[in-house]
């Protein structure tokens, strides 16, 4: 890249590039999308309690936006311990009161939950964490497009959470990646 977002630089990630003048120009909008999702949903995140299970591209892109939102306690479920220290700079500049943790025992006691890893596609059936904790006012999410409903999903249902597919994080993004391109895409309603 010849020029990246602020976001992206902190991230340390891009994932739509547009050409201007010979220059390629980055951002990342990973998480932008997954709020502008939620945010449909009727969930608006300021000083609410989050929990990420999975802190790669996918899931930092998400805990900075939700951290940029406001949310005021965030708990990330990362089993590479060396992800750890980058999230804890990237979300602490993000926000810097909001309660930051790594240990998930539980998932009866968070505004929104998501699986931001790959478990659930590719006819795996395992579970990111248990879903036996989960509560009905939770909002359960993933970040796995296909299938729609995943095991995560559908164990969600069975305990009366609301959803949020994969392929809403994506559809969230598609007008911030078309301001990025200079064509005005609406945002899903």
């Amino acid at each position: 890249m010849d020029e990246i977002s602020q976001r992206a630089r902190d991230l340390c990630s891009v994932n739509v590039v547009r050409v201007e003048n010979g220059r390629l120009i980055g951002d990342m909008v990973d998480g932008l999308g997954f709020v502008k999702a939620v945010n449909l949903h009727g969930l608006n995140l300021n000083g609410k309690k989050v929990a990420i299970i999975g802190g790669g591209g996918a899931g930092a892109a998400i805990a900075y936006a939700i951290a940029c939102s406001g949310a005021n306690e965030m708990i990330i479920k990362e089993i590479q311990t060396k992800r750890h220290d980058f999230l804890k700079r990237l979300l602490r500049n993000a926000n810097p009161e909001m309660k930051l943790s790594f240990e998930l025992t539980r998932l009866d006691d968070f505004d929104l939950v998501i699986n931001a890893t790959p478990m659930g596609m590719n006819n795996d059936y395992s579970l990111p964490f248990p879903t036996d904790t989960l509560r009905p006012f939770t909002l359960v999410a993933d970040v796995v497009t296909h299938p729609k409903v995943t095991p995560w999903l559908a164990d969600a249902l069975k305990k009366g959470c609301k959803i949020q597919y994969g392929i809403e994080m994506a559809y969230g993004q598609f007008g911030f990646m078309g301001r990025h391109m200079g064509i005005d895409i609406p945002d899903p309603e």
